[in-house]
């Protein structure tokens, strides 16, 4: 056989091989290309959480590429921070990795706001094309501001504006102060200046004495996209995984 003619049927090998890999991304595009799923932890929690690290080997189980958001690659980041500032950073992350294309958001707790935050800022600056397809949300830190927490009561927001930071044990970094900024941008929240139209679940516990369920309850109320699951758990949701996994497998279709 001349060299020319191995060279024409290696070129059909290849092509025919080019054929094929189309016909099956078109017949199974999900196994194909995974689709990236976004996940924002809790307040005081790291991406090494133990929910964090549990839901990364469950999605890329499932033919998922997840990645997850740290927001607080350093001290400043948790000092410094404002929910405003957390939502760009968030939105420069995604648009990075997926280019706002084919993505999902999971977010827990105060990250389950920043999903919810980041949404409507698209929704508001009619940027419809580049909100996620879905979302999945822990016990979200809807009305964070109205939380029955120590430090959000009217002696602590008191003491915290007067000296103008508080401090907080972080994960990784100990006693971290935290800016009386990050409460003033709580009240700046934008999640209820629209109708959410981003199909989301919200699983959140009946027994949540961080969040009130009652939140998450008003929430759904008031938008037809959002599902809310009420499931026998407290904030940390812990008990609740299969009804998780069962909300990111029906919604992340």
């Amino acid at each position: 056989m001349s060299d020319n003619s191995t060279i024409v049927d290696r070129r059909e090998y290849f092509r025919n091989l080019c054929l094929i890999a189309q016909y099956y991304k078109e017949l199974f595009p999900k196994q194909i290309m995974s689709s990236h799923v976004f996940y924002t932890h809790g307040f005081l929690s790291s991406p090494s959480s133990a929910k964090g690290v549990y839901f990364e080997k469950f999605l890329k189980a499932h033919g998922f590429e997840p990645h997850l958001f740290d927001l607080y690659p350093s001290k400043q980041w948790f000092t410094e921070q404002t929910l405003q500032k957390q939502v760009k950073r968030l939105l420069s992350w995604i648009d990075a990795i997926s280019g706002f294309t084919d993505y999902y958001l999971m977010g827990s707790s105060y990250g389950g706001l920043l999903s919810l935050e980041l949404t409507a800022f698209l929704q508001l600056n009619r940027k419809n094309s580049k909100v996620p397809k879905a979302m999945v949300l822990l016990a979200p830190a809807i009305n964070f501001h109205l939380a029955p927490l120590d430090f959000l009561t009217p002696q602590g927001l008191q003491r915290w504006k007067s000296t103008g930071e508080i401090h907080f044990d972080v994960p990784r970094y100990g006693m971290l102060p935290l800016q009386y900024q990050f409460y003033e941008s709580l009240l700046q929240s934008r999640i209820h200046e629209v109708e959410i139209q981003v199909p989301t679940i919200i699983i959140h516990g009946v027994h949540d004495q961080t969040i009130p369920i009652e939140f998450s309850r008003s929430f759904a109320l008031n938008n037809k996209n959002i599902e809310l699951i009420e499931v026998d758990d407290d904030h940390s949701l812990l008990n609740s995984l299969p009804v998780i996994e069962k909300a990111v497998l029906d919604l992340f279709k």
